[in-house]
């Protein structure tokens, strides 16, 4: 049975973020009344982890609560899961801001040229939010300039790559910019 999370709000409202143990299900054996257990499968019954309990970051061992379907008489069964608590982690959640960096890479079309001084991409930034172990290794974001055959203005969409200080990736589940 799928692990439901619930009142995710109530950890950004404290600069929190759920960062691991977001796809985690439980084995649930169902024991009684055999009309009232075919009501149930793994569609319409849940686990419910409410995060709005949550107040500190670090590793949390939370329990849960079983959803049943509204026809499902809950007095006529009974179940046994294969865990008692669901354990995932919480991290505070950071926003700052770094500096956008470019490069370029290939040569504009034969007879063609381009005029840097025009190109205005410096000092532009971005704002980045998401843990604050990710986060804080994050200096820039770094895109590159493909020039190869260029005719005409610089209308491309560009990918950034969160970078380190040295400008090198950083791996970032959970960021947002």
């Amino acid at each position: 049975v799928p692990v439901v999370f619930q009142n995710e709000g109530a950890l950004t409202g404290r600069n929190l973020m759920l960062t691991d143990g977001t796809a985690q299900t439980v084995s649930l054996t169902v024991t009684g009344i055999r009309s009232e257990i075919l009501k149930l499968n793994n569609n319409n019954v849940s686990v419910i982890v409410d995060l709005s309990r949550i107040y500190d970051a670090g590793r949390q061992s939370v329990q849960y609560t079983v959803n049943y379907p509204s026809d499902a008489v809950t007095s006529s069964f009974e179940y046994t899961a294969d865990k008692s608590r669901i354990t995932l982690t919480v991290e505070e959640q950071i926003s700052k801001s770094v500096d956008v960096v470019h490069s370029y890479t290939g040569q504009v079309a034969e007879g063609y040229m381009i005029d840097f001084e025009t190109v205005r991409i410096d000092n532009r930034k971005v704002i980045v939010t998401g843990p604050a172990s990710v986060v804080n290794k994050i200096t820039q974001a770094r895109f590159t300039i493909d020039l190869e055959g260029l005719t005409g203005p610089l209308d491309q969409e560009y990918e950034y790559t969160l970078c380190d200080e040295e400008g090198e990736a950083v791996d970032v589940p959970n960021v947002e910019f």
